[in-house]
Formats: structure tokens, C-alpha cells, sequence
């Protein structure tokens, strides 16, 4: 056959191309499987929803503790007063926004910026607060300890709602990224216990107010990842 003769008869000659079926008949494939109900992503009304209300819920629990543990008697703008509790406020609340911001692929922040600040983060609010001279008899191991237990009960809540929030929305490093979260919800909770108690010992705080941090972003690592994680 040339361009120049075309025949319509010969194109029975043309083999079928492999799956080809005729209208009306079945199909030779089976469509994929629809995914289970609990291997659904929520969608992103549901997540904003959600941490709506584990905000509102973490909210209402730092401040019902605070109002029965009390406030420090000395509460002021003093230097003391900006670095045991607005530090750390500052430095959970830039945890948590990046912990929960979406990235600019969606897949959340870069892991330097999640590892920079899930490790440095805690380490800035211990620098900064053993900057401050050591008061005499103003530190002691078991007061730091047990000092420490109320800012583990101030930030273990609120990093439950978050890991109730964030369940399925990681789809890369849910790990270090459930770290960061509860990074920045142990030194919330620092901050709330700064207001709380009066010790200006640098190493009291350093020690007694930090290693509840550590201890919620540990948890937030072995822990939380697996909730937040996208199976």
C-alpha cells in the first residue's frame, strides 16, 4: 500500500493492540481496591478543626493548673522573669509553627529546620538560663526534679491533643517532626511553670524546668510519630 492508494479494507489487517476489548464487553483488569476507612488521610478541614480544638484544650489546661499551683510573687518584666518564661514561650511557640506548617512541597519543614530546632531549641533555654549567677542553696538536685514533674504534667496534655490532631498528616519524617511538637510543647510548659515558680537559680531552671523537655520530645519521637505518621 502506498500514500497514494489507500484501501479502508485493509485495516483489518492491523492486529488488535493487547487489553483491547469490544464495547460492551468486560473488562480484563480489576479496578484497584478503594483504601480502608482508617488508612484515609483526614482532610484539611478536619485537621484545622482538630487543632482548633486541642489549642483551645491545651489552653484551658495550662491555665486551670496555673491558677491552682499559683503565680510566682515576683511576675514582672524583670530580665529573670523575660528569660525563664518569655524565652521559652517564644522558642515553643517557633517549634510548633514550624512543627505544624506545611512546607513548600506540603510535606512539612526541611529536616534541617525540624532537626535545628528539635535540638537547639532546648539547648538555647538552658544556655540562657544558666547565664544567670547560681544563688547559694538556690539549686538542689531533688527540688529540680520534682519541680519538674509539674512541667511535665503542664505539657503532657496539650502534646496529646496535638498528637490527636496531627494523626495522618505525616507523610515524611513524622518522627522528627512529632519530636518538634513535643519540644514545643515541653518548653510551653516551662515558660507556664516559669510563672509558677520563684527560683531564679539558672541551674535550677536549666536542669528542674528543662528536662521535661526533653523527656516530651523523646516521647514525641517514639511516641507520637506513630500516630502522626501516614501509614
Amino acid at each position: 500500500m502506498t500514500p497514494d492508494a489507500f484501501d479502508p479494507a485493509e485495516l483489518a489487517s492491523i492486529p488488535d493492540l493487547p487489553g483491547a476489548r469490544m464495547p460492551g464487553a468486560e473488562p480484563s483488569w480489576a479496578p484497584p481496591p478503594p483504601p480502608r476507612p482508617e488508612d484515609r488521610g483526614p482532610t484539611r478541614a478536619a485537621v484545622t478543626y482538630r487543632r482548633r480544638v486541642a489549642f483551645v484544650a491545651s489552653l484551658a489546661w495550662l491555665a486551670l493548673l496555673l491558677l491552682l499551683l499559683g503565680l510566682r510573687h515576683d511576675l514582672s518584666f524583670s530580665p529573670v522573669v523575660l528569660v525563664h518564661v518569655g524565652l521559652p514561650a517564644l522558642l515553643g511557640a517557633a517549634a510548633l509553627f514550624a512543627a505544624l506548617s506545611p512546607g513548600p512541597a506540603g510535606l512539612g519543614p526541611s529536616a534541617r529546620t525540624t532537626l535545628a530546632l528539635a535540638l537547639g531549641a532546648p539547648l538555647a533555654f538552658a544556655i540562657s538560663a544558666v547565664l544567670f549567677p547560681r544563688f547559694e542553696d538556690g539549686h538542689r538536685f531533688a527540688a529540680a526534679f520534682f519541680c519538674g514533674d509539674f512541667g511535665l504534667l503542664l505539657g503532657a496534655l496539650p502534646l496529646a491533643t496535638l498528637a490527636w490532631a496531627q494523626r495522618r498528616t505525616c507523610a515524611a519524617a513524622a518522627p522528627w517532626r512529632s519530636a518538634l511538637i513535643g519540644v514545643s510543647m515541653g518548653l510551653v510548659g516551662a515558660a507556664t511553670l516559669g510563672m509558677h515558680c520563684a527560683n531564679g537559680d539558672g541551674l535550677h531552671v536549666a536542669l528542674g524546668h528543662g528536662w521535661p523537655v526533653v523527656v516530651l520530645g523523646t516521647a514525641g519521637f517514639v511516641l507520637v510519630g506513630r500516630v502522626t505518621r501516614v501509614r
